[in-house]
């Protein structure tokens, strides 16, 4: 458990590295909640299932959103044994292709002030 541990938050002080992104919850096992928060008024639900839906379709790692106390996440479960650094590497690496991808949908003109974050 340890292991799965250290991975996710190996996963989680990538992740919240990318534009717009914070850590919903303490990694204190291996879940990992992420939530998206860009400028401007945007549909949170819609935001992180189509966020979801771009990593799941390039298949590189399964990352599946809900909610959590109330509000959109991405959530990620640190649970094979097979996982290791590489994995969680090219999991991020994956999340941010589609939160390029997915938020380039997003009028440039509520981006720019949190890009360079």
């Amino acid at each position: 458990m340890e292991r799965s541990v250290a991975l996710a938050q190996r996963f989680a002080a990538q992740a919240a590295r990318l534009p717009f992104a914070t850590i919903a919850n303490q990694v204190v096992l291996n879940q990992v909640l992420v939530r998206f928060e860009p400028p401007g008024e945007y549909d949170r639900d819609i935001l992180h299932a189509a966020l979801a839906s771009e990593i799941q379709r390039e298949g590189t790692c399964w990352i599946g959103a809900g909610r959590w106390r109330g509000h959109a996440v991405l959530r990620v479960s640190v649970s094979n044994w097979s996982t290791d650094e590489t994995a969680i590497d090219d999991a991020v690496t994956s999340l941010a292709r589609a939160v390029e991808k997915v938020f380039a949908k997003v009028p440039t003109r509520d981006l720019n002030q949190r890009m360079d974050r």
